[in-house]
């Protein structure tokens, strides 16, 4: 159990104890602290905003530098842990620069003043002279470089050992990859000074429970899967958090690992893993924020169920269950939450990622944006991440989009609910229905299942209760086509053909008569600044119509208007929900009663006060419990005093 939920659950309990269950019988209390609970949840995984790559791709001076390893496919300029000179006339400068902490695979590649080297031989095996720069006048060759991979076998250098005196077979290294550099005096081959170099290789291994042994791997869930268990050195563990096996159930981890390697087309042709990547991780860095950048790698994150940890990447999932209406406790509140705050609500992104095309240093992606949503706001609002565990262009891409889409879906739902929820565990999804906020099987991920301690409103002894916070999600979020794809052409970037524009229709019948299925998006009429998602029901043209559509009720004193009645049209056959609000009324205008809100006709009730007048616009929504469906329908009430 995470520990703020712990320490909301001890909370309500001690309150319990001390001053009774009946002080406590306030939902809005209790629900308080599930809100705040989970909106602790989600500071626990913030956005990455920053990374330093060009600090990786330098190489560290520091003596007590960390410890750090490298993970999947990334590149480093190394802690420096020897120098020296040797020869004649100290003609040649000797570096020992180490790379990981932990074996890795291979290093493929060394680049030296941003070029790929070119070596006479496997420098894995020996120490091989640079043949394509660092050259003398003569062509002669002043680099030569060795590469250790960090095995629990490797013995001393021997060429090391040879030059310098105090070196023995002891300097093994064992357990760390490290490269010798060589460097030979000329004045030709280093007159622009002695280059930092760049190592780009191919990481520690990870444990894979699908076959559980170790190996290399760029799977982002099998990195974060080792990072949450250790990464050790000779038996230590150097990097990582420390979780035992039976807090990384294996069933959730190979779904995960399965997850990131699903192929996705590409629009050049071809297809890549869904999320993989790589790079660098030190042991100085927070859990937490390591965590955080593994997880937003694979647009995902990682959730404790009652002490396992789960990783959840960014796919879609099926819903494990549906909650009713009449599944809610009836004694017990709701809390609703529309709208993000303002520092969660964006409509356009901007992000970044480590290219391997330019270096290996971070380098833009190309912008997105929501122009519906950007309409809607009333304005551009930007965000940005840095994905420093993300090599790929195009994965950054799905990323991103992944980020513009889940920022559109903003409710927030917090109930009571029986003690069965508590076969819900963070990160499933569920489908929940509530007319009240025109939700028909809306789609939900949990946030948060805890415990509360409830008298009901009633009173009465104390009852234990499962509140559930859940934030709202759609099926669409991860759908990913090539033509989403923004291609870099010769001269700059060129967008794909713009995607078809979100049609507008009277209603959901309306909708589904235009050839919309379940899930997919429209703006409603009645109400143009909001998307709505079309939902189960059949194309027959079900409606409601309210008479008279528009009134004036005169008069002095307090007025109530004429009875507005309804009328449906080729409706499922009910039984039907009907619920009357005010939604717009005139600057200054008294309280409106609704003098039956949940009935198929009302009437309005106001005192508009001597020689006043004031208008009011209202809105029906009806659901046909035969169907699914909801639709709505509009009128305006005027209350005119004749003092």
């Amino acid at each position: 159990m995470p520990e703020i939920i712990a320490a909301v659950v001890s909370f309500v309990v001690t309150v319990v104890t001390t001053i009774g269950a009946s002080k406590i019988g306030q939902f809005a209390l209790k629900i308080a602290f599930t809100v705040a609970a989970a909106a602790a949840m989600r500071a626990l995984q913030p956005k990455p905003r920053s990374m330093n790559q060009g600090a990786t791709l330098s190489v560290k001076l520091d003596p007590a530098y960390p410890r750090e390893v490298m993970v999947g496919k990334g590149a480093t300029g190394g802690s420096e842990v020897f120098k020296n000179v040797s020869g004649t006339d100290n003609k040649y400068l000797w570096k020992v620069i180490a790379l990981s902490d932990a074996e890795i695979e291979a290093i493929d590649e060394v680049r030296g003043n941003g070029a790929a080297l070119t070596f006479s031989g496997d420098i894995h095996t020996g120490l091989r002279d640079c043949t394509s720069h660092f050259q003398s006048a003569s062509g002669g060759d002043m680099l030569a470089c060795r590469i250790y991979k960090g095995t629990s076998t490797q013995t001393a250098d021997s060429d090391l050992d040879t030059a310098f005196s105090d070196i023995d077979s002891n300097f093994r290294g064992r357990g760390v990859a490290y490269t010798i550099l060589r460097l030979t005096y000329d004045p030709d081959a280093w007159s622009g000074g002695i280059d930092d170099f760049v190592f780009v290789g191919r990481g520690a291994k990870c444990l894979d429970p699908r076959t559980g042994a170790s190996a290399y791997t760029d799977n982002l869930a099998l990195i974060a899967n080792q990072y949450l268990r250790g990464f050790e050195n000779n038996g230590i563990r150097v990097v990582g958090v420390g979780c035992a096996a039976a807090d990384l159930p294996d069933a959730d981890m190979i779904a995960a690992a399965d997850d990131c390697e699903d192929a996705i087309s590409l629009a050049a042709g071809g297809t890549e893993a869904r999320y993989r990547g790589g790079g660098m991780i030190s042991a100085r860095e927070n859990a937490r924020e390591v965590m955080t950048d593994l997880m937003a790698g694979m647009a995902g994150r990682h959730v404790d169920r009652g002490g396992e940890i789960a990783l959840l990447p960014g796919v879609a999932r099926t819903p494990v269950l549906d909650i009713a209406e009449e599944d809610l406790l009836a004694d017990e509140g709701v809390t609703w939450v529309g709208r993000r705050s303002a520092d969660e609500r964006f409509n356009a992104i901007a992000s970044t990622f480590v290219n391997p095309d330019d270096s290996w240093q971070e380098a833009p992606l190309p912008p997105r944006k929501n122009a519906a949503a950007i309409t809607a706001d009333g304005g551009r609002f930007e965000t940005g991440r840095a994905y420093r565990f993300v090599t790929s262009k195009t994965q950054g891409q799905r990323l991103d989009e992944a980020e513009l889409r889940r920022a559109r879906a903003e409710g927030f739902w917090a109930v009571s609910a029986p003690l069965w929820a508590f076969e819900l565990t963070p990160g499933d999804l569920v489908t929940a229905t509530n007319v009240r906020w025109g939700s028909v099987q809306k789609l939900f991920e949990v946030e948060t299942v805890a415990l509360t301690i409830s008298s009901g409103a009633g009173g009465g002894g104390a009852q234990a209760r499962c509140a559930l916070t859940m934030r709202e999600t759609t099926a669409d979020i991860f759908t990913w086509a090539t033509t989403d794809e923004i291609t870099q052409a010769s001269g700059g970037i060129t967008t794909p053909a713009p995607l078809a524009a979100i049609p507008t229709h009277a209603g959901n019948a309306a909708a589904i008569a235009a050839g919309l299925v379940p899930g997919q998006t429209f703006y409603d009429s009645a109400d143009t600044t909001k998307l709505k998602s079309v939902v189960s029901g059949s194309a027959t043209g079900f409606s409601v119509s309210i008479s008279p559509a528009t009134n004036n009720k005169s008069g002095t004193g307090a007025l109530t208007s004429t009875s507005h009645t309804t009328t449906i049209t080729n409706g499922g056959g009910g039984p039907y929900t009907y619920l009357w609000e005010k939604v717009t009324e005139d600057a200054g205008a008294p309280a409106l009663t609704i003098n039956t809100p949940a009935g198929s006709s009302t009437t309005f009730t106001c005192t508009p006060g001597a020689g006043n007048n004031f208008t009011y616009g209202i809105r029906l929504t009806l659901a046909d419990a035969a169907t699914g469906e909801i639709v709505t329908a509009t009128c305006s009430q005027k209350f005119t005093d004749t003092t």
